[in-house]
């Protein structure tokens, strides 16, 4: 009997003890607290408690929420060396353990105590673990090694030290990203510089076949690039088809499309100059940029159209595209003077960059997108909502035939449908008010098992918004209306809590003003 409660008061003593130590730590990383707090209560415990004691739990994960940690993981987080070094020395931990933790606004799984003191940048408990034997290559989840969080973060110093004891810099995480291209796109030069000296795959290409010198183009690093071509990065194309030249074309990185195009360069022809430029042009059309300066866009049409006919006996001309109803039948500009015609026309200017850049990427290409959403926004600002509908048409057809329509596509032309409402525009756009609901209904069948109750929200707007117009359409688009209403209750769509649209009509508590239009 006595044997049995000094068992019974050693498991209450012991739960007891986990269940402090567990608090310690939620509140140390719920509260931020100081290093010298959270330090100085744990360096207690270990004081006081016998380590037979503490084995008993040291190595179980605590969860908070979306988080897994125990003492070692947190103290490899937050740069408790010395507490890190009492762990390991005086208690049986696993320097293995996996927990999950939160970095740079990602969730990582499968973190490591030397992935998160990598991660975090505390060389000195970096040290401390790999002498202790931690597996320098133990990756996440996602296949991001110690090695990678450091490149990430631009630690040289802890670079070479995981590099030197044995960490290998090519493996690539579960995207087929290597240290060199996230190096690369974060801009660490010195972290670069090293790792082509201790001979990586400069030319290795991730799943998309993105390589280093992509991301480098792509973020504006001219010195990366530059290191880069130095050591012997040849130029390739990646999935969708682009070069880094036109990668920073895309992006609007002056200096690095300079650096490729210069005359002594040599890494491009003619016209792959050419059409950078002429893309560079385009990309002054985005969303991020003034749009109400054109002047960017028209020197650089401008500048790309005099190397066309940098000789006049032999210009490269273009393979202009037959005209489109989109882009209000716009011909594409062949020579200097018709180029010169549009420079103070700014409608023209922008049909010429939609023409230009779907004749060097193709009538389906991603880019194109944000580019027609953008300026389409700026029509509707100005109340001519037929040109915006024939942008957002033509985006909503370059998504689809990418299958990448997601909700926002929809919601963006209920949200001008109920504006033109309001506002009481006499001509309401019945035919691609059609169009838009016959891509719902496809975009319902198609999504299966998938949630369908933001879709049907937005569906029961556009039938409510339909509602208001009826009957101001004729006979026939009236009938066409309710066929298509008809057809799509015909599915016996339902939302996540088994509404149909009838469910949602009748139930007080829908409103279709709780969506942000």
């Amino acid at each position: 009997m006595e044997e049995t409660n000094i068992i019974s008061c050693r498991h209450k003593y012991l739960k007891q003890l986990k269940q402090y130590v567990n608090a310690e730590m939620e509140a140390s990383q719920s509260f931020r607290w100081p290093l010298e707090r959270f330090s100085t209560i744990l360096e207690t415990v270990l004081d006081h408690i016998h380590p037979e004691h503490m084995n008993h739990f040291i190595n179980d994960l605590y969860t908070d929420g979306r988080y897994k940690w125990n003492l070692l993981l947190i103290a490899a987080k937050d740069g408790y060396c010395n507490i890190t070094e009492r762990l390991i020395k005086e208690l049986n931990v696993n320097i293995e353990v996996e927990g999950v933790v939160e970095y740079e606004n990602y969730i990582i799984r499968g973190a490591s105590p030397l992935w998160c003191a990598a991660a975090s940048g505390h060389f000195n408990i970096v040290k401390l673990l790999v002498s202790y034997g931690a597996n320098v290559n133990h990756y996440t989840e996602t296949h991001s090694t110690p090695l990678r969080a450091a490149c990430f973060n631009g630690r040289l110093d802890i670079v070479k030290y995981l590099i030197e004891h044995g960490a290998d810099q090519e493996i690539a995480n579960v995207y087929d990203n290597t240290c060199l291209m996230i190096s690369s796109y974060k801009g660490c030069l010195e972290v670069i510089d090293y790792l082509c000296k201790t001979g990586c795959d400069i030319n290795r290409s991730d799943y998309e076949a993105v390589t280093a010198l992509h991301a480098a183009a792509g973020e504006n690093h001219l010195h990366i690039v530059q290191c880069l071509i130095k050591n012997g990065a040849i130029i390739s194309k990646n999935s969708k088809g682009l070069t880094p030249l036109l990668e920073a074309a895309l992006n609007l990185n002056v200096s690095v499309v300079d650096y490729f195009t210069d005359d002594t360069s040599n890494l491009f022809s003619q016209l792959e100059c050419i059409e950078a430029f002429e893309l560079l042009a385009t990309s002054y059309t985005d969303y991020y940029v003034d749009n109400s300066n054109t002047e960017k866009l028209y020197e650089y049409l401008l500048k790309a159209m005099q190397l066309r006919y940098s000789d006049p006996n032999k210009p490269i001309l273009k393979a202009v595209l037959p005209p489109s109803e989109t882009y209000e039948n716009h011909i594409e500009c062949n020579t200097l003077e018709e180029l010169k015609l549009i420079q103070h026309n700014a409608d023209s200017l922008f049909m010429e960059a939609f023409v230009v850049r779907e004749r060097i990427l193709g009538p389906k290409h991603e880019t194109l997108i944000p580019n027609l959403l953008y300026r389409g926004a700026a029509y509707a600002d100005q109340k001519r909502f037929d040109r915006c509908f024939s942008l957002w048409l033509r985006a909503l057809d370059v998504k689809k035939s990418n299958d990448e329509l997601k909700i926002d596509d929809f919601e963006r032309f209920a949200g001008i449908f109920d504006k033109m409402c309001h506002e009481d525009v006499d001509d309401f756009p019945f035919s691609v008010y059609v169009v838009v609901l016959r891509n719902i209904i496809q975009e319902l069948i198609s999504m299966k098992c998938k949630s369908k109750s933001f879709n049907l929200l937005t569906v029961l707007y556009l039938i409510v918004i339909i509602a208001k117009v009826m009957l101001l359409k004729t006979t026939n688009e009236q009938i066409e209306i309710c066929n298509l209403i008809y057809y799509l209750n015909s599915f016996n769509f339902k939302t996540n809590n088994g509404s149909t649209l009838l469910h949602l009509c009748v139930n007080e508590n829908t409103s279709v003003d709780t969506i942000n239009f």
